[in-house]
């Protein structure tokens, strides 16, 4: 990503790592920065803390569509409180005791929450080499290491972190300016505990540029003075 991060905004750029998509990086709608002005972009970034973030992200020969046989409930959630390699057997003691396939959690003491419809993917439809390659982290770590990217990478603007709070729209991680140690840390300490109060957040981002100055007022923004989203886009209470 070049320094000036002139092509690509934070949606794209998170969306290409959730989805694990080159083809994602098309679906960008508005630069992140434009050279039009001569100002510093202040840039507030919206960090999913949902429920739903805990999710493992799934293998790209998986196919959500499909419904899977086995012994999991198809359409319920198992999850899994420490790295490591896991037979059926782990989950119910009738279920059988191989394969076994490597499971991860999530960040911040959160479980990793896996679909039964995955794990009978995993178990009873993958191929040896497919189970072995499985990714091995969240969406709410994927969306950390993608944030990151953005924050050393954003040489010339101006960044802030908000998250959702609760049903209650969204809380002030870090004010625009903040100093980048500080940014990193503070998306690094995120737990993914929350609902997903998406229009009531924003919201709270106008109130924020509109109120404190952190980029004036979003009734006459531009490209470079405007929230962005790092989110998996789904509704999810926590697990």
């Amino acid at each position: 990503m070049r320094t000036r991060l002139s092509a690509f905004g934070l949606r794209c750029l998170v969306a290409g790592a959730l989805a694990q998509a080159s083809a994602a990086h098309a679906a960008c709608d508005v630069p992140l920065v434009v050279t039009q002005s001569s100002g510093t972009a202040k840039i507030l970034i919206i960090f999913d803390s949902s429920g739903s973030m805990n999710e493992a992200i799934t293998a790209a020969a998986f196919n959500a569509g499909v419904t899977y046989t086995g012994n999991f409930n198809r359409t319920g959630t198992y999850n899994v409180s420490t790295d490591g390699n896991y037979t059926p057997r782990a989950f119910n003691s009738d279920f059988p005791t191989s394969p076994s396939a490597y499971l991860v959690n999530s960040d911040q003491g959160r479980s990793g929450a896996y679909s039964g419809n995955y794990l009978n993917w995993v178990y009873f439809h993958a191929s040896s080499a497919e189970r072995a390659a499985i990714p091995a982290f969240t969406r709410i770590q994927m969306a950390k290491q993608a944030v990151n990217t953005l924050l050393v990478n954003g040489s010339g603007s101006d960044f802030g972190v908000m998250i959702f709070n609760g049903e209650n729209g969204g809380t002030l991680l870090a004010p625009i300016g903040t100093d980048l140690a500080t940014l990193q840390s503070r998306v690094t300490g995120v737990r993914g505990d929350s609902y997903t109060p998406l229009a009531e957040t924003m919201v709270s981002a106008l109130d924020y540029f509109k109120l404190t100055g952190g980029g004036g007022d979003l009734s006459n923004a531009t490209a470079s003075s405007r929230p962005r989203r790092a989110s998996d886009g789904r509704d999810r209470s926590t697990e």
